[in-house]
């Protein structure tokens, strides 16, 4: 994947859903990406593999819930 160095523009809120044990994207990308985006909030989850589930579902509802829809 490839973003814009400048992630100032984006006028929504933004969840950046991460797992400690993703080697493919590095904490310390998902953190920039985090640190650029205004409003962003970082999700944290178990494992690759739960991202992929349906339990996930309750993370990413907490996250609109937190920003009124």
């Amino acid at each position: 994947y490839s973003l814009p160095q400048d992630l100032s523009n984006a006028s929504v809120p933004c969840a950046v859903m991460t797992a400690k044990s993703d080697t493919l994207h590095g904490l310390d990308k998902v953190l920039d990406i985090v640190d650029r985006l205004p409003n962003a909030v970082l999700i944290e989850v178990p494992s690759n593999q739960y991202a992929h589930e349906a339990d996930v579902l309750a993370e990413i509802e907490e996250f609109q819930s937190s920003i009124g829809n």
